[in-house]
């Protein structure tokens, strides 16, 4: 899982490269790179090697991940939600969204209420609410998506 509090794109290649299956060495071999030239382009310390756009787009696709997306939404002030279809949803994976949905809800309240307990709000802690409220959002658009995807379309 990648952290929360990733702070730019370079950041985000670093760990999804390094949590990638059997890390950067295997993720080098499959994009057709040596080792060596992918550790040096993720190495935020290392000022000669680059990651290209191209190459961010790769770690990406091959490592399967949806974090990119994640990281970029939350930096927009949004929230990223995937997209299934109906034939993927079934009753448990419904009560398992809705419980989700609660569960996350009673994290941010409880953020909430331990941020206002001293009657001071600082910038971290408003920031670690806000993150708090991103994972209540996804969590509830995850389930309307999963209902939407329920509506019988006419004719059908």
């Amino acid at each position: 899982m990648i952290e929360k509090n990733v702070l730019n794109l370079a950041d985000l290649a670093y760990q999804i490269a390094h949590n990638f299956p059997g890390g950067v060495q295997a993720l080098a071999q499959r994009m057709g790179m040596s080792y060596t030239v992918l550790k040096n382009k993720l190495n935020p310390n290392c000022s000669t090697h680059h990651l290209n756009i191209e190459e961010l787009e790769a770690i990406v696709m091959l490592a399967d991940t949806d974090e990119l997306a994640h990281w970029a939404t939350r930096e927009r002030n949004g929230v990223f939600v995937p997209i299934m279809t109906q034939d993927e949803v079934n009753d448990m994976e419904l009560l398992d969204c809705s419980a989700i949905s609660d569960e996350r809800y009673g994290l941010f309240k409880g953020k909430l209420r331990r941020i206002l307990a001293d009657g001071i709000v600082t910038l971290e802690e408003l920031k670690e609410l806000k993150l708090e409220n991103f994972s209540l959002q996804q969590a509830i658009m995850t389930l309307i998506g999963r209902v939407e995807s329920l509506v019988r379309k006419p004719g059908k």
